[in-house]
């Protein structure tokens, strides 16, 4: 009996310190984004679970827009594609309302290559994007760090059924970008729509 009480102790201190965890990880997470919230008018939501991935959701020139911070992944395994292997600052943005009829990425330079590469089933397609200013506009943001090019991450990709393109890179020091380079990203990937839709119909 005295162990069962000590064992509904203990499990309701676990609890309780989680969720001060959880509560003080996202209070750190609204502080980084609050010089970005006015650049889409965005909310800030949880990833209701480890508070390992943070989000803020808004708009920007019609477009919906979704960014994510996740400090320090990859160091034990990450969550999905996020999961490299290397811990870095991973910053992603996704952004809705984008037409095209086939899917498509864009693959940064590894190490002792200096190539870019972009990956379709769609052969036409890959033509006319290499063809294009594509790779030109994307590498203006920066070279992509290794923690994003050693297990072949697409830096960008275009995924037809979401009616989305997403960006990721390695914020470096910080867990997010400035909110001058954050809307040089979204005027990148806005490019990259008025690109898209020209060459992939």
């Amino acid at each position: 009996m005295f162990g069962a009480i000590v064992l509904v102790i203990f499990l309701a201190l676990v609890a309780a310190a989680g969720v001060l965890l959880y509560r003080i990880r996202n209070a750190r997470f609204t502080r980084a984004w609050a010089p970005l919230v006015p650049v889409i008018g965005g909310r800030i939501r949880g990833d209701g679970g480890g508070a390992a991935t943070s989000f803020l959701v808004g708009s920007y020139l019609h477009h919906d827009v979704e960014a994510s911070m996740s400090p320090n992944a990859g160091a034990v395994g990450g969550v999905g594609e996020t999961s490299t292997g290397v811990a870095h600052n991973a910053f992603e943005i996704k952004l809705g309302g984008v037409s095209g009829r086939s899917d498509w990425r864009l693959l940064g330079p590894r190490a002792g290559t200096g190539q870019w590469r972009i990956d379709t089933a769609d052969e036409e397609l890959r033509q006319r994007l290499a063809a294009s200013d594509l790779i030109i506009r994307v590498a203006a943001l920066g070279h992509p760090s290794h923690a994003i090019t050693t297990v072949g991450l697409p830096v960008l990709r275009f995924v037809s059924g979401h009616a989305m393109l997403h960006y990721r890179e390695d914020a470096g020091p910080v867990v997010v970008p400035s909110a001058q380079r954050f809307r040089q990203e979204l005027d990148t990937l806005l490019g990259v729509v008025a690109l898209n839709s020209s060459v992939n119909r």
